[in-house]
């Protein structure tokens, strides 16, 4: 995701260092299948610019679990990330 993160902000014109933006980030729950592949998420929390993400930007994060080849001791499981950063 570390790579994906800065170019999602570019494309949305999202910065993390201006006066009202402290943080960008999306916590959700990923449930993974038996051969890897994200099956379903839920929403727990997001924040962009002191307001929530928009659907869009939401898929935009989520477009990297589909992209991706999840290791294998994350199949068939459920657990909570934390995508994005948040400044102090």
């Amino acid at each position: 995701m570390k790579n994906e993160y800065g170019k999602i902000l570019k494309q949305n014109k999202l910065k993390i260092n201006c006066n009202c933006c402290s943080s960008i980030y999306l916590d959700i729950v990923l449930a993974i299948d038996s051969v890897g592949k994200l099956k379903n998420y839920k929403l727990v929390k997001s924040k962009k610019c002191l307001e929530e993400f928009s659907k869009k930007l939401e898929l935009e994060f989520i477009n990297w679990f589909l992209k991706s080849i999840i290791p294998k001791y994350f199949y068939n499981l459920k657990f909570e990330a934390h995508l994005g950063i948040a400044l102090k």
